[in-house]
Parts: C-alpha cells; structure tokens; sequence
C-alpha cells in the first residue's frame, strides 16, 4: 500500500498525467492529402432511332472507368494511409476518363474513397452533352453527385479516337460540383423541411432555380413571391431549399438546378408526406356491444387493422369497415367496426385491442377498451326504484284530484252568479 506521502502526491501525478495525454492528443496535425478516387462508371450515349428506341430516341451503355484526381481528403497525424497516384491499365480493357476536380474541400470525399471498403453500393454513370462538355453522376446511399465536366478534347475527336485505338484515356476538368444529401425527405405536415443542395465553383458565375413536379404537372417555386419559400446563403454556396409549415399538395419531386452561363446541372430530391393516423376506440349497445375504431388524419391512405382478444387475434371477426374519408387538408379518415359477444356471467372482463399500422409508424398504435357481463341488478328496477316511481304517481294523481275539485267549485259559482 502507499504511505501517506505518496497518497498526497497521487492526485498530482494523476492530473500530469492526463494533461499530458491530452496535449498529445491536441498537437496531432490536420492533414489534408489529394487523392485519386476510382469508380467504376458507365458512358451512357444518347442515340436518335434504333433499336428499342423510344420516340425515336435510344440508348447505349458501355462500361467505363472515372478517375476522380486531386479530391482532397482529411486525417489527423499518420492516420491517412499512403495513396500513390493512379495509374492506367496499359492493356486498356475499358475507357477511362480522368476527371481533375479543381473545387474543394469535399465533405464526401473520404466517403467516396472509402466506399468500396465500407461495402457502400455506387452507382456512376457519365454522359456526353456537347462539344466537349460532359455530366457525371454518382450516388450513394444517401447521397447523391452531379459534376460538371470538360474534356481537353470534343466529343466528336475522342470518338474518332476511339475508332483508332483500342480504348482511350481521356483527360477532363471538374469546375463546379452539385450535390444533395439526402436526396429523399419526409415530413409530418404542418412540419418545416430543408431540401439539402450544395455547390462547389464560381459561385459568383451561377444562377439558382427549384422546381416543384407532381402527378404530371410542374411549377417553379424558387425564385417566387411565396412567403413559406426559402433558399440558404447562396453566396457560401448553400442553395437548400426550405419549405415551412408542409402542406399534402407538397409532397413531390423537387429539382435544385445550378446555371452556369450555357449549362446546367441538377439534382433531383423527393419529398413525402408522412402523418400518422390519430387512433381512439369507443362502444356502443349493451347486450350486443359494438366496438368502433376510428382512424383520422392520416396521410398516405392506406392503413391495416388488427383486432385483439386479450392479447391474441380475434378468430373470425365480425367486421364492418366504412370507406375512406377525404378531410380538405388531404389527410383521410378510416373506421372499422368490431360485434363482440359479452363474456359469460362470473368471467372476467374480456379486453379488446384495436391495432393500427400505417407507413408513419415505427410501431403499430394501439387502444383498449374492456367488455364486462352487465351486473343482474342493473337490469331489474330495485327497491329504491320502485318507491320513487310510486310516489311520483301518486303526486300525479293527487294533482289531478285537486285540479278537477277546484274546476268544479269554480264552475258552481258561475252558475249561482247567473241565477
């Protein structure tokens, strides 16, 4: 054991300790490192006519290879691994294209070099627009790329290459980077929502528009004159859109588009409605008691029942179910009704249970309701009952008694008066 000296120096030692630990900890360098990230991709070309083609137009996919060079990366000390440049196959079995990020830093950057590692399903396809010109998109759970790319060579030259040799690396430049995170929401209404989009470039040189689609038709909502509609700090390159106090009519795709002087890159978000349905249970009759279950002002319209007896199904229910009920803010209404024997006399109460699941909930809502055999001398008129009732007769009677005595004087004065 320690003495006391020693015990009196301990707390000290303690502290130094810590303190150097945490200094350690602090002193540990950012660092940033410039990486090569490789995705496999897909060259996606647009055709007019062929085979398969809809309204004359067809598609054609080859599988290619996009190099992403020079995406900054961050870790602390030595924690980053050494990353050698990358480095194309020289038996040339796909394309690749080779695309210099000149924006940044990324936050998804050490997502996109850790994806295949962390077992994260990408999904990358590139598409010639004109020119020299090119849109990359890459998604990942959650996440989703749009990049803006230009080849040191047209479209129409690096196809004539392509014709030459067996396969080509073509060299291209990324100036501006559009991205969403997630790219799909849902909202209880009522609720606020930000439709998260970001842009990497020349901020100074964009223009920023939303655009709102459902059920076939589309509007703009960005810029607008509506109140409930805002966009983040477009000037750090924040261009979210913020919808405030969701309405049902809401629900829809939404479309961040950045304009650059001829081009435009986009990205497109999905907002869903999501309110859960509002449960109570109620009885009515008495020998035939009749459970009814309501369900209201839920969105989207389906939703399933389930009846419990004391914890289990109830075997061959006797149900009715109304048909939906639309209210004017476009949530729906939604009842069923449960015929449900009385227990036998001496029994317990028997408890019944309405469960209500719906896209909303994580967990079915539930409500109770107990059905108990009626006491005896609640159906019989007690003794209590029956004196009051007499008496109440008998007042009557009496009334009336008095009613046709004071009539009958009265008309024997009358007549006496008329003599």
């Amino acid at each position: 054991m320690l003495d006391m000296k020693k015990r009196k120096h301990f707390p000290l030692v303690l502290i130094l300790l810590l303190h150097s630990f945490v200094v350690r900890c602090q002193d540990k360098p950012v660092v940033h490192r410039a990486v090569d990230i490789v995705l496999p991709c897909e060259y996606v070309l647009m055709k007019e006519g062929g085979q398969g083609s809809l309204g004359g137009l067809s598609f054609s996919r080859e599988h290619v290879t996009l190099v992403l060079r020079n995406i900054s990366v961050t870790g602390e000390g030595q924690e980053l691994d050494p990353i050698t440049e990358y480095e194309a196959p020289k038996d040339k079995e796909t394309a690749t294209y080779q695309a210099t990020v000149r924006v940044g830093p990324l936050p998804f950057a050490e997502r996109l070099l850790h994806a295949d590692c962390e077992g994260e399903e990408v999904g990358c396809e590139i598409s010639p627009i004109y020119g020299e010109f090119y849109v990359a998109h890459v998604h990942l759970p959650e996440l989703s790329i749009s990049m803006m790319c230009k080849a040191e060579a047209s479209m129409e030259e690096l196809e004539f290459l392509k014709e030459t040799e067996e396969k080509t690396v073509t060299p291209m430049t990324v100036d501006y980077i559009v991205s969403s995170s997630p790219p799909s929401h849902r909202s209880p209404i009522s609720g606020d929502v930000t439709l998260n989009c970001e842009v990497w470039g020349d901020l100074e040189r964009m223009e920023v528009e939303w655009y709102f689609q459902s059920e076939g038709k589309g509007r703009r909502v960005f810029p607008s004159e509506e109140e409930r509609v805002s966009v983040g700090q477009e000037s750090k390159g924040d261009v979210s859109l913020t919808l405030r106090g969701v309405l049902v009519p809401d629900e829809g795709t939404y479309i961040c588009t950045v304009n650059v002087e001829q081009h435009k890159i986009q990205q497109i978000l999905k907002l869903e409605i999501r309110e859960p349905p509002k449960v109570s249970i109620s009885q009515r009759g008495g020998r035939e008691p009749r459970l009814i279950c309501r369900t209201d002002r839920y969105y989207p319209l389906d939703v399933e029942f389930d009846w419990l007896l004391n914890g289990t199904p109830v075997p061959d229910p006797d149900l009715e179910t109304s048909s939906h009920r639309k209210n004017s803010d476009g949530t729906y209404n939604l009842s069923t009704t449960l015929t449900v024997p009385v227990p036998a006399g001496g029994s317990d109460p028997d408890t019944y249970t309405c469960s209500v699941s719906h896209v909303s909930l994580a967990e079915p809502i539930q409500a109770h309701v107990s059905i108990a055999m009626p006491d005896a001398e609640s159906s019989t008129p007690s003794g209590n009952g029956l004196i009051i009732s007499s008496t109440i007769v008998s007042a009557i009677i009496f009334i009336m008694a008095l009613a046709k005595y004071i009539w009958a004087k009265q008309k024997q004065r009358t007549e006496k008066k008329k003599e």
